[in-house]
């Protein structure tokens, strides 16, 4: 760290912000931005494109030409990828100076919560995808009153109902497995540490959410009359599957 002629050491993090700051200001407008612009498709790994470098341009360009191969993340999260990205690239060269360390921090913290909102949001796409969005809230409210005994059966509401939880868990047994189409893979995130946690964290969240179902329908309190033609795998199973 420098020292100034007292002897005290300066504070560099006016310095940083004052460079940094709108950078990262104009980064969040063009976010914004490409919310409006449609989805942004991720390569599969059967992409025939060359690996590159670590980093690819972080440019919305850049971004918006890479190709698919099966699923397409929405407008929302395309942005958060591109924000977190910007974010990376920032955050890259700062790392290893210790009068950065604040700054480099805060940056951490800005990027942890956009990747936790970007996984939050595919979670609650996967779901609305195969109808269970809207079926969570009942499984929750279960799940909170612990099944008192005057609560009604589950399989007596409209919908949670067999044939309707029937049809949902279907599908997502069909994007669990890839019968069905795949999970988002978080490609077009640059850094792969914070693929991996995406991935590893969408894959808790849905792993989290199948739990509630499968106890919520194996509750005789709920009577569901053949609980196991609903919830044909354990929950280990489905965290095996998705690899946690």
């Amino acid at each position: 760290m420098m020292i100034s002629a007292s002897g005290k050491g300066l504070n560099f993090d006016p310095v940083i912000s004052a460079i940094l700051d709108p950078i990262i200001q104009m980064c969040e407008q063009a976010a914004e931005a490409q919310k409006s612009k449609g989805a942004l498709a991720r390569r599969g790994r059967t992409s025939s494109e060359p690996i590159g470098s670590k980093r690819d341009s972080i440019s919305v360009d850049a971004i918006l030409s890479k190709k698919s191969s099966t699923s397409v993340l929405s407008g929302e999260s395309s942005s958060k990828v591109y924000l977190i990205n910007c974010l990376s690239a920032i955050e890259e060269p700062l790392m290893d100076q210790e009068v950065a360390t604040s700054y480099v921090k805060n940056l951490r913290s800005m990027i942890e919560t956009h990747a936790r909102a970007l996984v939050d949001k595919e979670a609650d796409s996967i779901l609305s995808k195969c109808g269970l969005s809207s079926k969570m809230p009942y499984i929750k409210n279960y799940s909170s009153t612990d099944g008192e005994d005057d609560a009604k059966p589950l399989a007596d509401v409209v919908e949670t109902s067999p044939q309707m939880l029937l049809e949902c868990l279907k599908a997502f047994y069909g994007l669990v497995t890839g019968t069905e189409g795949s999970l988002p893979e978080f490609e077009q995130l640059q850094v792969p540490r914070l693929r991996s946690d995406a991935c590893y964290g969408l894959a808790r969240a849905l792993a989290e959410a199948y739990e509630l179902i499968y106890k919520a329908v194996m509750d005789p309190k709920n009577c569901y009359p053949d609980p196991r033609s609903l919830v044909k795998h354990s929950p280990e199973q489905i965290r095996t599957i998705l690899e946690i």
